[in-house]
């Protein structure tokens, strides 16, 4: 299948929500389980609280999210902390989020009045298929594939487009999950624009629609989805047995029955009592069939989770032609990233959402007709509720960071805001100064020199609540015991950059000639400038610049931190990737600095402190003795100049499996284990009588 056609298949919509059972403060938690114990409490959350999962516990470090009832909150929330489990608020009351809910009627006749702004009841999404089909006759046919169990149409739509020899067929499934109403809005959405191709000034467009006759069955489960409109909004199974109802797509004959389904009828993956038992998914196979000789791909949607799933999920092995779904499924991947920057995870079930099951549609039509299947799980673009949140769940923006920071600035006696300068294009770069306490010596720790690099921002964001909040003995005495100056983005332009259109960018946005732009500021302080690992070739990744402090964002944060010179007594810069904590200075490997041996001391001590919790390695020493032996960089101009007693850089996770790419599962992980070092290393360097 062609690249381009996964990828338009796989745009992304915003969801809304509503419903009548009421969800009044019912919460929306996100946990990841990091310990065997984490993962076993969340396993048995519905037995001991009243829970609806929305994204199913799984492996460790996958999250896990689920809405628990206001009557089971604090017990849940206790204990969560006795386990030492992080568990983030993601929305305090999901009924405000289903008040918001935004269901319009669709007016006959009338086709600017179906768009995808909205959802749609079925009876409004039938009739404007039946209205599409009238318009376009002769490329379009509307016709049922069977009943449910309350009698309603499973309608499905074929578009042959006039003019196409086409022979190869592609079937569509949509809203399979009764609650998961960005699926079927996805589905006509994407039969709007393969019926409109024609007249598209897209050639790819033009050239996936017709390639291949069109099935499309938009929604699967009918009854369900208007018991989600009408009753419960978080209803997932079809409606057979009243409120017992079966999970459709457990109940295909793929593996049915033997991992990851209930044989409890109220539960939600109740998979039903036998293969097919259902007259929606037995249309479907039927369907299916019909079809099956010259059918050529099968796409499911659901949601949620940004993922791209290949079969088969009832194993761990990857078998049959999965490298080359794999393939497909990156190069789809990389065309979302680069136009929306919407990161999806590929794989099949166990890598990507962690956990197997059975009876899955897109597994069946893989095992019967040995032809690529895939399921997509859409992705809600919801913005947050409030400005004044920051997770520490994904990378985080521009936007987060700052309102983030102004926000603790008004309600927090403690934290201050400064701006060192400007970037090239006119951002303001700012960080937050902490002062819990008394002390005068200062500590800076900055980040975001390299636009690709998300992680670091968002693990100094995460330091900075930790010093902030946290009524821990240790923490709060390093947080009183210094002036913490914390700058998470020096390069705020190549980091947006990196987030709206080339995601392996790391350069500032200045233009260097006619044809070239950036130049990479981990190269451009004046510390052996240009002596190692730097290039004068203006369209080089690690091009120095013209000059040390050639940069305006270098300038403007050598000019801040000149202004604290006399109270600096430690300094610490963050970039991904590499597990390493570089010390000055970095083309040396014989006495590199005065006092070497000592902060290699403390550093080795605290990266033994890293590595307690997750096992993760860090190597210590001068970038030549451990990296790639690059000159040019602040923490060694900041020992030079400043004498900081520390001075260091950290190379954040991972070791280059997933580089810049690393998954958010990662990141409390990272910040978890990164806070733990600093705090070693205070704690060590005062220990050895240098701090």
């Amino acid at each position: 299948m062609h690249a381009n056609t996964i990828y338009f298949i796989f745009f992304t919509f915003l969801i809304n929500f509503c419903c009548c059972i009421k969800y009044n403060n019912y919460t929306l938690y996100r946990g990841i389980p990091v310990e065997a114990s984490h993962l076993k409490f969340f396993e048995n959350l519905t037995s001991m609280f009243n829970v609806n999962f929305w994204r199913h516990p799984g492996l460790l470090y996958k999250p896990v999210d689920f809405i628990i009832s206001p009557d089971d909150k604090d017990l849940f929330v206790n204990r969560a902390n006795n386990l030492g489990l992080y568990v983030t608020t993601i929305m305090e009351d999901v009924q405000q989020a289903f008040d918001m809910q935004t269901v319009k009627t669709y007016i006959r006749r009338e086709m600017d009045s179906f768009d995808w702004n909205n959802f749609f009841r079925l009876g409004d999404i039938y009739e404007w298929l039946n209205d599409l089909a009238q318009v376009y006759p002769q490329e379009m046919e509307l016709h049922s594939i069977g009943k449910t169990h309350e009698n309603r149409d499973i309608m499905a739509v074929k578009i042959l487009l006039r003019g196409s020899r086409a022979r190869s067929k592609v079937i569509v499934e949509g809203g399979i999950h009764a609650r998961e109403w960005i699926s079927p809005a996805f589905v006509t959405y994407l039969i709007s624009q393969i019926i409109h191709a024609p007249v598209s000034p897209d050639p790819n467009l033009k050239m996936i629609a017709n390639t291949y006759e069109w099935h499309f069955v938009p929604v699967l489960n009918p009854d369900g989805y208007e018991y989600s409109h009408t009753e419960d909004r978080l209803w997932r199974k079809n409606r057979h047995g009243g409120q017992a109802g079966v999970d459709l797509n457990r109940n295909f004959g793929h593996s049915f029955g033997t991992v990851g389904v209930s044989w409890r009828k109220n539960a939600q993956t109740y998979c039903g009592p036998f293969a097919f038992s259902e007259k929606e998914s037995s249309a479907m196979a039927k369907f299916v069939r019909s079809h099956g000789q010259s059918l050529e791909y099968y796409l499911a949607f659901h949601s949620y989770g940004q993922y791209m799933i290949v079969p088969y999920a009832d194993r761990k092995d990857h078998v049959d032609n999965y490298d080359e779904l794999m393939k497909m499924c990156l190069q789809a991947k990389k065309r979302i990233a680069a136009k929306y920057n919407t990161q999806y995870t590929i794989g099949t079930a166990y890598d990507t959402v962690g956990y197997m099951t059975s009876g899955v549609s897109g597994c069946w039509v893989k095992q019967e007709f040995r032809v690529p299947a895939f399921d997509a799980q859409l992705y809600s673009r919801k913005k947050r509720s409030t400005s004044n949140e920051i997770y520490w769940t994904n990378y985080q923006t521009i936007e987060d960071i700052y309102n983030w920071f102004n926000h603790l600035a008004s309600t927090q006696s403690s934290v201050s805001t400064f701006t060192v300068g400007r970037s090239h294009e006119g951002r303001n770069i700012t960080g937050i100064k902490i002062t819990r306490g008394s002390g005068t010596r200062a500590f800076f720790l900055q980040a975001g020199e390299l636009g690709a690099d998300w992680l670091s921002p968002t693990i100094v964001t995460y330091i900075a609540n930790q010093l902030i909040h946290s009524n821990d003995p240790e923490i709060k005495a390093a947080a009183e015991d210094f002036t913490w100056y914390i700058l998470p983005l020096v390069n705020p332009d190549g980091f947006q950059f990196s987030q709206d259109y080339v995601r392996t960018w790391v350069k500032n946005r200045r233009p260097t000639s006619s044809s070239t732009i950036g130049v990479n500021l981990s190269r451009n302080w004046n510390a052996h400038w240009g002596i190692n690992g730097a290039s004068f070739s203006m369209a080089a990744n690690n091009y120095a610049g013209h000059g040390p402090f050639s940069e305006a964002e270098t300038r403007a944060v050598s000019e801040f931190m000149d202004t604290i010179r006399s109270s600096l007594t430690g300094f610490l810069s963050f970039r991904s990737f590499g597990q390493r904590l570089l010390v000055p200075y970095a083309q040396y490997s014989v006495n590199p600095s005065g006092n070497y041996n000592s902060v290699v001391t403390i550093g080795r001590r605290a990266m033994g402190s890293l590595a307690v919790r997750y096992n993760t390695q860090y190597l210590v020493g001068t970038s030549t003795m451990v990296h790639d032996g690059a000159t040019g960089a602040i923490a060694d101009w900041v020992k030079f100049r400043y004498n900081a007693t520390i001075a260091a850089t950290y190379l954040l996770r991972d070791t280059g499996f997933h580089g810049y790419a690393l998954p958010v599962t990662q990141i409390i992980p990272s910040g978890e284990e990164t806070f733990d070092s600093l705090l070693a290393i205070i704690r060590e360097a005062r220990f050895i009588n240098v701090l």
